[in-house]
């Protein structure tokens, strides 16, 4: 049959009881025809064609095909045009064949295309072979049509302080007020914050700084530290290439503080719930990077507890 839509079939071979837990497998192979001979290439270790049994589950999304096939048609006249760079030209080819691939497979699905699912330990769910997830933004737009999008990447900073407030509030001990002053003033003056910081970077074109400060922010949240700021291999230094840039902004006096705060804010949350919460130690304690020798990866404890509080947010909203 034909699995993967390109309008020439594919041998599928059913293995009985080859899958996990003993349920029947699939081997998709590849058949390659010439006038003298029939050659099979085994696609079981490809994407996503690995690990398929009759357990592979499916998310399947409405796709708004007429909003899709305005994407395919602008796309092709802005190749056609030729007066983009050769490399936005070889991004505008890459989305056109993946946006014509969603559409022949929700054509092929009643609109609807079916994404394979590859859940993690830590609650979020990926997907595995053409999906929505991980293709261009503009054309994830065009296959959803009108939605609404919600970025829960930024509000790491928020997620974080609701978290800590909710264990003062346990303890009734303190004031939450005297807690974590720097990040709930970027909380507060976001913009105003980013700004400033971006004047540091002199030698990035101006319309990039804030973006950039931006992505060094959410870097922040999700563990980066400025231990090294002339070290080139860093989470920060992959996002500000600029050395001398890199360096002033790192000494500057509010995001050092802010900084070792976001330090002081996950040991807050993760002592917590690792001293407190037997449930929670139980829950983590089969999953994998949560220790490094008999200590925990804090870290690696403060994503577990993200993600996992961020799925039931998405899934919340999706109700």
């Amino acid at each position: 049959r034909d699995v993967n839509f390109d309008g020439t079939k594919e041998l599928v071979i059913r293995e009985e009881r080859g899958g996990q837990r003993f349920y029947d497998s699939f081997v998709v192979h590849l058949i390659q025809e010439g006038e003298d001979y029939i050659n099979l290439v085994d696609l079981s270790n490809i994407e996503p064609y690995s690990s398929f049994d009759e357990t592979t589950e499916f998310d399947y999304v409405p796709i708004d095909m007429l909003s899709l096939q305005h994407y395919i048609k602008k796309t092709e006249r802005d190749i056609d045009e030729n007066t983009h760079s050769i490399a936005f030209i070889a991004t505008l080819e890459k989305n056109l064949v993946k946006a014509k691939t969603i559409e022949i497979i929700a054509s092929h699905f009643n609109g609807e295309l079916p994404q394979r699912i590859s859940s993690s330990h830590y609650g979020r769910r990926y997907y595995k072979g053409i999906n929505l997830q991980n293709c261009h933004k503009m054309l994830r737009q065009a296959c959803l049509g009108k939605c609404y999008e919600y970025d829960l990447k930024t509000a790491v900073y928020a997620i974080k302080l609701m978290l800590a407030q909710d264990i003062v509030n346990k303890a009734q001990e303190y004031a939450w007020t005297e807690f974590f002053p720097r990040t709930k003033e970027y909380i507060e003056k976001k913009q105003l914050i980013r700004d400033t910081l971006a004047e540091y970077l002199t030698n990035v074109h101006e319309q990039a700084r804030v973006k950039l400060i931006k992505q060094v922010l959410t870097a922040v949240g999700f563990g980066a530290t400025a231990s090294s700021p002339t070290w080139s291999g860093s989470a920060i230094a992959d996002i500000i290439r600029n050395k001398e840039n890199r360096i002033e902004l790192l000494q500057d006096e509010w995001l050092s503080e802010f900084i070792e705060e976001q330090k002081q804010l996950t040991d807050f949350i993760v002592d917590y719930y690792l001293k407190v919460d037997p449930d929670f130690k139980e829950s983590i304690k089969d999953v994998g990077k949560m220790k490094v020798g008999n200590k925990y990866n804090k870290k690696q404890v403060m994503s577990y507890i993200f993600q996992t509080l961020e799925y039931q947010i998405m899934d919340e909203i999706c109700k």
